[in-house]
């Protein structure tokens, strides 16, 4: 029951921060490129919120994304890379990375929830 009020907290967080994040300082462009910037300012805070929620559980992964190297990195490095593209206007690059390390985050939340009472089994 207490990771349950974890996740309802921190979605409640999510869903603030987000309301923030998405109010628009200046007329949108004719092309749409304020709604871009919004799509893709949530999906860095989710990725955000679903590894730090993976964090919590000692949950959080390493994962291989070619783009960033060949050997397995932390999901947080792969999610600072989503920052960097954002910050560098490369919208989608930093949409997929950040949708990377949710999925990623949310896998590692399911494994912990499901190996929760794992223990060794000595078969007789």
């Amino acid at each position: 029951m207490f990771f349950g009020h974890k996740i309802l907290a921190s979605m409640a967080t999510v869903l603030i921060i987000a309301g923030c994040a998405s109010q628009p300082t200046s007329s949108p462009d004719k092309d749409g490129g304020q709604l871009v910037e919004i799509k893709e300012n949530l999906a860095i805070l989710q990725a955000q919120a679903d590894l730090d929620q993976a964090r919590s559980l000692n949950a959080e992964w390493m994962v291989r994304e070619e783009t960033i190297h060949h050997n397995p990195v932390p999901l947080g490095e792969i999610l600072a890379r989503a920052q960097q593209a954002h910050q560098d206007g490369d919208e989608a690059e930093a949409i997929r990375l950040a949708r990377i390390v949710s999925r990623f985050a949310r896998l590692g939340l399911e494994q912990a929830k499901a190996q929760s009472n794992a223990s060794p089994y000595y078969p007789q």
